[in-house]
């Protein structure tokens, strides 16, 4: 990580830009796997959408009718449980910015960093691991 104290600008790095980068893809892959999982009910027939070729069960649905059972129900299970351990990790994240003592952290969704004070009264011990090693202090 790419924590450091930013004492002059009353600030504190908590995420690099790599990190905020793989944050913001592994989101918008999951909103992606939403929508796939949304286009299996009859609303992508509504929409022809099940033309486009793609997912291991749409593709049983217009290429392989006799693809094994055993394959279909496995990749079922593997896409729901990927998808409520998503919506269940997204709805952590909503719940915490929701709360209105987290709304400083908004900014750090974006930038990566936080405000100084904020940290100092919300994150007091892991910003003392940061002070006590003065080489993170720029």
């Amino acid at each position: 990580m790419a924590e450091k104290i930013l004492a002059a600008r009353n600030l504190v790095v908590r995420h690099a830009t790599l990190e905020l980068i793989e944050h913001w893809a592994i989101a918008l892959s999951g909103l992606v796997l939403l929508l796939t999982g949304i286009f299996e009910l009859p609303v992508a027939k509504r929409y022809y959408i099940i033309t486009v070729p793609g997912l291991v069960k749409t593709y049983k649905n217009i290429y392989a009718p006799d693809m094994s059972h055993t394959v279909l129900l496995m990749a079922t299970w593997i896409h729901n449980i990927f998808f409520v351990l998503f919506f269940l990790a997204f709805l952590a994240h909503m719940a915490a910015i929701a709360l209105r003592p987290n709304w400083p952290m908004v900014r750090g969704i974006f930038t990566g960093k936080v405000r100084l004070d904020y940290a100092r009264h919300r994150h007091a011990l892991w910003l003392n691991k940061m002070e006590t090693t003065k080489k993170d202090w720029v």
